[in-house]
C-alpha cells in the first residue's frame, strides 16, 4: 500500500494486461496454469487481517503469490523468430518482477 502508484504502473499498464491480465473473479480462489494467461495462482478468500476490507486494490493484497504467465502453443518455438516474439512478454513482466524483488531486498 505504501508504493501503490508504482505497483499500479507495473501491473495495470496495457502491455502487462495484454499478456497477463487476470479476471480477479471473486469466486475464483485459484487460477490454473491451464488458463491462457493470469496473475497469481492462489488467492485468499477475503482481505488479509490488518488491512481495510474496502481498500480499492484489495485484489492485490489477496494474492498468495505474484507469478504471471502467458501460455503459448508448442508451435510458438518453431523456427528462429520465437526469441523476438517472446521478448515483449518478458519486457511486460519485468517491471512487476523488479518491484517484487525490490520489496524482498528491503527485508533481507
Amino acid at each position: 500500500m505504501a508504493n501503490e502508484e508504482e505497483w499500479l504502473r507495473c501491473v495495470e499498464n496495457k502491455d502487462f494486461l495484454k499478456y497477463y491480465a487476470d479476471t480477479f473473479e471473486p469466486c475464483s480462489e485459484h487460477e490454473s496454469w491451464e488458463m491462457k494467461q493470469g496473475f497469481g495462482l492462489e488467492k485468499l478468500k477475503t482481505c488479509p487481517s490488518g488491512f481495510p476490507r474496502d481498500y480499492q486494490y484489495v485484489k492485490y493484497l489477496r494474492l498468495k503469490n505474484y507469478c504471471c504467465w502467458h501460455r503459448v502453443p508448442d508451435s510458438f518455438f518453431e523456427g528462429d523468430q520465437w526469441l523476438k516474439k517472446i521478448e515483449p512478454m518478458f519486457k511486460a513482466a519485468k517491471p512487476m518482477q523488479d518491484f517484487i524483488n525490490s520489496v524482498v531486498d528491503d527485508y533481507e
